[in-house]
């Protein structure tokens, strides 16, 4: 963490199909320490449509009186994450899996939901740099 607590990147690491290591789909902004950070992914390795993080566009601009969310974190095949989860959504639900070419990033809102970047490639791990970045206070 940076010196007021806030995360600023993580190494992500995605195994094969077999391993739950994706969180579920969610926004940021459901946690207040991640409010007002714009997210920055790059993938190092092993990052294709099989296995990129998946994004749902135009999902920003929903209310969120359009979505159900859980209380709090969720489980999700046994395994307990600490972001509440999007369990349902006015809208049709349909995520992709934008897939940066090497010397690009995705850069999206806090709003936008994504996760569920299952890794589905046969035996391909995934690793790649998440950061948020937050406007420096005068």
């Amino acid at each position: 963490p940076g010196l007021d607590g806030r995360a600023f990147f993580c190494l992500r690491i995605v195994r094969p199909c077999k391993h739950a290591d994706a969180n579920p789909p969610h926004r940021d902004v459901y946690l207040d320490r991640l409010r007002n950070a714009v997210n920055l992914y790059a993938p190092l390795a092993g990052s294709t449509a099989d296995s990129s993080l998946s994004l749902l566009p135009t999902s920003h601009q929903w209310a969120e009186s359009e979505i159900t969310v859980s209380e709090n974190g969720s489980k999700l095949n046994g395994v307990p994450y600490s972001v509440p989860t999007i369990l349902a959504t006015k809208e049709p639900y349909l995520l992709t899996r934008p897939n940066p070419d090497e010397g690009e990033v995705l850069l999206f809102s806090p709003y936008i939901i994504h996760g569920a970047g299952y890794n589905y490639s046969e035996n391909t791990t995934r690793m790649s740099l998440e950061m948020r970045l937050w406007k420096k206070n005068s």
